[in-house]
């Protein structure tokens, strides 16, 4: 190359060379030109496609490319000295390995739309937080990245310092856990999942499991679809009284475990849906929960729909549980819709309780702490298929539509939003204050109780009953 430019500038500058001479040199220098641009655009090619090149490793800025996905983590993944360093490793094909490697700093892992397959069959994870931050997700626009576990625990490991986890926009399945939290001796650990599709295909593990000892968690889960068989889905009975957990949107089925088992701690679940199949007798109910709650822990169910044998509970420890927003909750095979339970030998001191402002119960009320000094439940609206006025605060009528399906109704909202929309049938009020309007002619309206009830500013006198006309 260089030889090429001295030759042009000779060719360009020199004044004694004769024309003939000159000619024969701008030829052989035209020649090393297109010479040379043929050798740089290969090279080029080659260099943007080498074979063997898996993956690509960025840190302040400077990238370098590696041909065994080994080594590219190594030098990735920081160490015990470096936990601030910040780097991406970014998939540039799939790529095998025997990995379990503690990650210390902060990691970005861009599977770019390619497969981790892992080979190492010890009890390690596949990737290990050890007080790092590791993200992992996928910036292709297929979104068809994803990692096999093989025989290892866990795709990811937090251990004993704690540490974060990020993982979104993926797909990833496993015979054992997705994410174990290892004993973290009262250390924060900080997970999102965002949009992320993941299944447990065996009872060997959860999408989230842990250890023993208490520990802070603050953890969001957006979206996404999560599936087990024969195993709980999110598992965090250790969270301490300062962890905060919200689930969004997001949509669980499992069987043999329950949906959510949450403990101290708040724990919010807006909008989602959990579908638990599983009925096992015995000392393991909450496995045939959707929502359980137990230490104490408190829970806001927000909107939502929310079926299993006991698809709403508090277990044995204690908690309280807000139901909002019209959250559907369906009862199946024989099971309680709303469950309060108390091991009172092991927890005397515990005390179990839930209050439900608006939502839509199909099924039973109890569990061994109602109607006892350890539990109660507490019905302040929304529709029943069951008799609650024993545990409602708020006015209470039984509405039957025209097409014979009966509910109760708690509530003056409730109630005067059934009335309104019923085309036919019978509203009875059993107990409380009721204003009704527009309700429609034909429909009988009875006032079983003691309180004041008006149907389109007509009233209905205690024990009577008046046909809207």
């Amino acid at each position: 190359m260089f030889h090429f430019l001295s030759d042009f500038d000779y060719v360009t500058f020199s004044l004694c060379e004769t024309r003939e001479s000159v000619g024969k040199s701008v030829k052989k220098v035209f020649l090393s030109l297109c010479v040379s641009l043929c050798l740089i655009i290969g090279l080029s090619v080659i260099t943007l496609n080498a074979e063997g090149e898996v993956a690509e490793v960025t840190i302040d800025g400077v990238t370098t490319q590696y041909t065994d996905i080994i080594e590219a983590l190594k030098a990735a993944r920081g160490s015990r000295s470096d936990t601030t360093s910040v780097a991406t490793l970014k998939l540039l094909s799939d790529a095998t390995g025997a990995f379990g490697y503690s990650i210390y700093n902060n990691l970005t892992i861009d599977l770019n739309g390619y497969t981790i397959t892992n080979t190492q069959t010890s009890d390690y994870a596949v990737f290990i937080v050890y007080g790092g931050n590791l993200t992992i997700t996928d910036s292709s626009e297929s979104k068809q990245g994803t990692i096999l576990p093989g025989e290892a625990p866990a795709i990811v490991t937090i251990y004993t310092t704690g540490g974060g986890l990020t993982i979104e926009d993926i797909t990833l399945s496993s015979e054992n856990n997705i994410i174990y939290i290892a004993t973290v001796n009262d250390n924060n650990v900080n997970i999102t999942l965002t949009n992320v599709n993941a299944s447990v295909t065996s009872g060997n593990g959860s999408i989230i499991q842990e250890g023993s000892g208490l520990y802070t968690l603050n953890m969001e889960v957006t979206g996404g679809t999560y599936t087990t068989t024969d195993s709980s889905a999110f598992v965090t009975e250790n969270t301490n009284s300062s962890s905060v957990v919200a689930y969004t949107g997001t949509t669980i089925n499992v069987s043999g475990g329950a949906g959510i088992y949450s403990s101290e701690g708040v724990t919010t679940i807006t909008n989602c849906i959990i579908d638990n199949a599983n009925t096992i007798s015995g000392v393991y109910d909450y496995r045939n929960c959707a929502v359980a709650t137990c230490y104490g822990g408190t829970t806001y169910i927000n909107g939502g729909t929310y079926s299993a044998k006991y698809p709403v509970a508090i277990y044995s420890s204690g908690g309280t549980v807000v139901v909002s927003d019209d959250a559907v909750i369906i009862e199946e095979e024989d099971g309680i819709a709303l469950r309060v339970d108390i091991m009172t030998t092991v927890y005397p001191d515990a005390y179990s309780s839930i209050t439900v402002d608006s939502a839509q119960v199909s099924g039973s009320l109890g569990g061994n702490a109602l109607n006892t000094d350890y539990g109660e439940i507490v019905i302040n609206g929304g529709s029943y298929s069951e008799d609650v006025t024993l545990y409602a605060t708020a006015a209470v009528a039984l509405i039957t539509d025209e097409n014979n399906n009966t509910l109760y109704y708690v509530g003056i909202d409730s109630i005067s939003n059934a009335a309104s929309s019923i085309t036919a049938g019978t509203i009875e009020v059993l107990t409380g204050d009721a204003d009704l309007d527009n309700v429609t002619a034909g429909v009988t309206v009875t006032n079983s109780g003691n309180g004041s009830v008006s149907v389109n500013d007509v009233d209905v006198a205690a024990g009577e009953s008046v046909v809207v006309t």
